[in-house]
């Protein structure tokens, strides 16, 4: 069978799953802790999808010094609470389950910290369809252009067979600074549908955008089925293997 894009990579927050509820209260307590409680959730609005350091920075005008603790309180409340806080949208486990089934390799490119990533899948019963987890460092320096990347490398697979499912402007602008094709997740906390005029660009691989997240088996097939750029998946991307930083045991490196 022949498909148009061999390497899957998906966004996690407001894409796999609908997170907002432990970020938004990682948020309210990180600034409970620092004596800076948010009266007014208003301010929340677009923090999610956006790397930490620029949130607690740009948006809330933070010290690089005072953001780089408040991202340690931050991970450390969500690493408790909100890991239990995720719903997984309805479909993603059988896209993924029928990704894995063509023999797709599947990524996750997340600003999220490898580790959260990882126990959130294992919870939700979800790690055993991907190949590569890749998150932020624990510098906060990678942007989203460098995790794509990194999924990239370690799947061996050009820009061309590369497609990335993501709900936010920030996915889109990465995808298409790595070349390679974007599905917008409009169902998702990124607000992506409302990016139309920033994001038009079909000869470059954008395909426009789900507003449910039970129709993206039906929109990646359409995909498919385009003619140009169609390609064989090789024997190697048929087999499971799990690359860094998750080994074959599904164990973290």
């Amino acid at each position: 069978m022949k498909f148009k894009y061999q390497h899957y990579i998906f966004d996690f927050d407001g894409t796999l799953a609908n997170t907002s509820e432990g970020i938004y209260d990682a948020y309210r307590y990180t600034f409970e802790q620092i004596g800076k409680p948010i009266t007014d959730p208003c301010v929340l609005d677009g923090v999610i999808g956006a790397p930490l350091l620029d949130n607690f920075i740009r948006r809330f005008g933070l010290s690089e010094s005072d953001a780089k603790e408040a991202i340690l309180i931050y991970r450390k409340r969500y690493a408790q609470v909100g890991v239990r806080m995720v719903r997984v949208y309805p479909g993603i486990e059988e896209l993924l389950c029928y990704l894995q089934k063509e023999g797709h390799r599947i990524s996750i490119a997340t600003l999220k910290r490898t580790d959260l990533a990882y126990d959130i899948l294992r919870r939700q019963c979800l790690l055993q369809y991907f190949n590569d987890i890749i998150g932020i460092d624990d510098q906060d320096s990678l942007t989203k252009t460098d995790l794509i990347r990194l999924c990239m490398r370690f799947a061996s697979c050009l820009p061309c067979n590369t497609i990335l499912i993501g709900d936010s402007l920030i996915d889109f602008e990465s995808a298409k600074e790595c070349g390679i094709g974007f599905l917008g997740a409009g169902y998702g906390l990124g607000n992506i549908s409302n990016y139309g005029t920033e994001c038009n660009d079909k000869d470059k691989g954008y395909w426009g955008t789900v507003n449910a997240s039970v129709s993206l088996i039906k929109r990646l097939e359409e995909i498919s089925k385009t003619d140009d750029n169609i390609i064989d998946i090789p024997r190697m991307y048929r087999c499971k293997s799990v690359c860094c930083p998750v080994d074959g045991t599904g164990e973290l490196k």
